[in-house]
């Protein structure tokens, strides 16, 4: 991870005590991964397209 994405994350958390958990973290940096569910079956996709798109371009 370069300067440049370490930045953009450090702006973008801003406060961390503002997140109940890990998983709320994920969403608002746009970081969840998609879920596909049907009965027993589970498939993991790309990216969530919510949150914030400046941390989803440094990542990718």
């Amino acid at each position: 991870m370069g300067l440049v994405a370490s930045c953009v994350l450090v702006s973008a958390v801003d406060e961390v005590r503002r997140f109940n958990d890990q998983k709320a973290w994920a969403n608002d940096g746009a970081l969840a991964l998609t879920i596909d569910q049907s009965g027993a079956v589970r498939q993991l996709g790309r990216i969530d397209r919510d949150g914030r798109g400046e941390v989803r371009r440094v990542l990718l």
